[in-house]
């Protein structure tokens, strides 16, 4: 059986610790399964559509995309820039076949269940998932290494 990919990008500007605890929970999930992770920092939203869209061939069927960053309801913010849940739609359109997406993000998907369908079905990831309201990082924690690891031992 093949390795795992997770696709990590996360606000390279993050103040707090919640990328440190997202990306802990990966590495701790790799002693365990067999995973293999791709990190990456990002400045500015073009970074992010650049990297997701350049190590698209990376990664395969059941694989993931996990993108960590501070967020508000539809909003996840990079460096000085920010990305509209539609926008992230629109420019990552048809990416996602066969993937998996996880959105590490306070309230991000605080938002009408209607852009919420919009953004899984124009990029046509397999699952999408993250967060409604406000994280802590020893709930953020606990709550992504149980949803990883029931999505990684697949």
């Amino acid at each position: 059986m093949r390795n795992l990919r997770v696709l990590f990008l996360e606000d390279f500007a993050f103040e707090n610790n919640q990328s440190l605890s997202s990306f802990q929970n990966l590495v701790w999930l790799k002693r365990y399964l067999k995973i293999e992770i791709q990190p990456i920092w990002v400045f500015q939203k073009n970074m992010l559509y650049e990297n997701i869209l350049g190590n698209r061939g990376w990664l395969h069927d059941g694989d993931i995309i996990f993108l960590s960053a501070h967020g508000s309801s539809g909003r996840l913010y990079f460096g000085n820039t920010s990305v509209d849940i539609d926008d992230l739609a629109e420019s990552l359109s048809g990416i996602g076949k066969g993937l998996r997406l996880f959105i590490s993000s306070c309230g991000f998907f605080d938002v009408d269940v209607n852009r919420f369908d919009f953004l899984q079905q124009e990029t046509k990831f397999q699952e999408v998932a993250g967060y409604v309201d406000s994280v802590t990082m020893n709930r953020d924690f606990g709550f992504e290494r149980e949803f990883l690891l029931d999505w990684l031992s697949e």
